[in-house]
């Protein structure tokens, strides 16, 4: 796991990427674990984007387990492939050769004055179908 900015630049401390397969980028630098404590220094690395990529799939594979998302994601249990998870991941933009994630582009037709907590988890789970493989439905 590569290493973003919060504008999802690449940090200047990630390796090369590799050219056999994907080379996923998250958030991971100026992380702040403290965020209450103005004193706390940020942290940067890709030990910190890894943390945070591993805790947004298992985010993804709470959610197409919860009760809203049984009738639209057929077969929730096929995430936990990598090859599935990757193409949820691998849905977002490329830059310099880094596949570049970007957790809100899952939530970018909600609505929040207008959509239900169903409408949401059904919109979220239309957007995880539209995956480039097309894995889940």
């Amino acid at each position: 796991m590569y290493s973003t900015n919060a504008r999802i630049s690449i940090s200047s401390f990630n390796p090369k990427p590799n050219d056999r397969g994907y080379n996923f980028a998250i958030l991971g630098e100026n992380i702040a674990l403290h965020p209450d404590d103005d004193q706390s220094p940020l942290l940067s690395g890709t030990s910190y984007a890894a943390a945070i990529g591993a805790g947004l799939a298992a985010q993804l594979l709470d959610f197409v387990r919860q009760e809203d998302a049984r009738g639209i994601i057929s077969k929730p249990d096929d995430l936990r492939r990598s090859d599935c998870m990757s193409a949820v991941f691998a849905k977002d933009g490329k830059e310099r050769g880094y596949d570049c994630m970007m957790p809100w582009t899952l939530l970018e037709t909600v609505d929040e004055d207008r959509h239900g907590r169903a409408e949401k988890s059904r919109l979220v789970c239309d957007t995880i179908s539209r995956t480039p493989k097309g894995k889940y439905r």
